[in-house]
């Protein structure tokens, strides 16, 4: 592999990682910039050097904030987020390990009346977002086979009573199975 170089900016790398963050107000209140006693700060492991911090996107669009590089740490000025702000980052390193498939970091602030910020790997969001498709999908299934119970009761008259018994305990258990789903 002495044939390929990685270049950035003209400049020769090794080991060129990328890392993208996700900065959002959860709550329901505002984080004015008052409320600041330390920035956020990324910080990354010692040997890690960023090379490149930006802002790939911000919601509102209109949200600036500078970002200050020291070796291995990213600071963010204080600035205004709202409620359901949000804020993607992008970082570049030379010389970052890794842990697995991630680089390990650590969040550092001080902010009033937050205890702590969350971090949330892309991992676990898709599984909770999958989780969630997955009952949605199985109540979406469990609703169909409800109508369709429903429409032959629609015949209740017409059939007989073994077959009126069979139809009450699938409801019975169609509503056991609804109750599992939503208390999980």
């Amino acid at each position: 592999m002495k044939d390929i170089k990685i270049e950035f900016k003209g400049q020769l790398v090794n080991n060129l990682s990328l890392l993208q963050v996700k900065l959002e107000n959860l709550g329901n209140q505002p984080v004015r910039r008052d409320d600041y006693d330390q920035p956020i700060s990324f910080i990354f492991p010692k040997e890690a050097t960023v090379i490149e911090s930006t802002i790939l996107e911000s919601l509102p669009e209109n949200i600036k904030i500078p970002l200050n590089i020291q070796k291995n740490v990213v600071t963010l000025e204080p600035t205004l987020l709202n409620p359901a702000d949000k804020i993607i980052l992008r970082f570049l390193f030379v010389n970052a390990p890794s842990v697995g498939q991630s680089l390990p970091f650590v969040i550092d602030a001080r902010i009033a009346n937050i205890n702590k910020i969350e971090v949330i790997t892309a991992l676990e969001q898709n599984n909770s977002s999958t989780l969630w498709g997955a009952r949605l999908g199985t109540i979406s299934v469990l609703t169909g086979m409800l109508t369709a119970i429903l429409l032959v009761a629609s015949f209740w008259a017409r059939i007989s009573s073994r077959e009126r018994l069979l139809i009450v305990l699938l409801l019975l258990i169609l509503l056991i199975m609804l109750v599992v789903l939503i208390s999980r």
